[in-house]
């Protein structure tokens, strides 16, 4: 594989990442990884797959990688409710040495010839998430628990009608609180979904169709086609839909808004995207004019990010 190929391609994502190859070591390691381990790319490149899981787990074992190229079956009781869409693998799993709650999603990447190349391995903080998890089994359980003594009373004709009536006004409060409990959970997935879907179609995938349109040999199409099949897997298992953020920009003003978001300057985006400082800055206004922002003094990359 082509790894300096892969690293250019993953560190643009905002998700923390590794790529290893067909021995399971580690060939890519990007910026977002770093960040929430606070393992140096120079330190883990050329490790065993097993030596990352050190940062998270603070000892050596299996990680999801593992289990999308050998099977849930093999590697029972690692993951909470392994599942598996397509090339995918999903799970959820608490990382002791970091206190953190995370969702991560693998697949395994072959080439035309179907022989295995390596995997990727996407991981995202769902800490918050949890939260609102803990939250909904209180409110089932002060539900069960008022059901319960609701049950109680009738069998027992001890209470009066007015208190059967107190607390069937007390169960419709708990009933309601539980549905907007629901509602926010489900938004919350909702959201973590389009957002990695965002950040693959907006941030990786225009660097892959630039990638095609180069003179690669045969072998580095080959990579290429590889790399944009297993982004398509992890994308595909995600349900479609249009956000709104970016809904009257240009294909092109959406990739230059994302690099903006990311801190990049005018100079970087133009070499980044193979196009002068000046386009850029075209870009850069028409955005401001979509947006509402040609007539304010607020500062474009802050206004971006704040709409993620």
């Amino acid at each position: 594989m082509d790894t300096d190929l892969l690293a250019e391609l993953i560190e643009f994502l905002p998700d923390a990442t590794f790529i290893v190859d067909s021995t399971r070591r580690v060939v890519a390691w990007n910026r977002a990884i770093e960040d929430m381990t606070g393992a140096k790319r120079s330190d883990m490149l050329g490790q065993g797959c097993q030596a990352c899981a050190i940062p998270f787990y603070g000892r050596q074992r299996p990680l999801l990688i593992d289990v999308a190229v050998e099977g849930a079956g093999t590697m029972p009781g690692l993951y909470d409710s392994v599942t598996k869409k397509g090339n995918a693998v999903f799970a959820d799993v608490m990382a002791s040495s970091i206190r953190k709650h995370l969702r991560a999603v693998a697949v395994s990447l072959f080439d035309v010839d179907g022989r295995l190349l390596g995997a990727i391995e996407s991981i995202r903080d769902i800490t918050g998430c949890t939260d609102t998890e803990s939250m909904l089994r209180e409110s089932e359980e002060r539900l069960r628990t008022a059901l319960t003594e609701k049950q109680r009373a009738e069998e027992a004709l001890v209470k009066s009608r007015l208190d059967l009536e107190a607390r069937s006004r007390d169960l419709g409060e708990l009933n309601t609180t539980l549905k907007v409990l629901l509602q926010q959970r489900e938004q919350s997935q909702r959201d973590l979904e389009e957002r990695m879907l965002s950040n693959i179609e907006a941030l990786v995938m225009p660097f892959v169709h630039k990638l095609k349109k180069c003179r690669l040999d045969a072998s580095h199409m080959a990579y290429v086609a590889m790399i944009e099949s297993g982004l398509k897997d992890i994308a595909s298992a995600f349900p479609r839909k249009m956000g709104l953020r970016y809904s009257s920009l240009t294909p092109a003003e959406i990739q230059v808004a994302n690099l903006i978001k990311t801190g990049k300057t005018t100079k970087e985006i133009g070499e980044l995207l193979g196009v002068s400082p000046g386009a850029v800055s075209f870009h850069r206004n028409n955005i401001r004019k979509k947006l509402g922002l040609n007539r304010e003094k607020i500062n474009l990359v802050s206004y971006l990010s704040s709409l993620s």
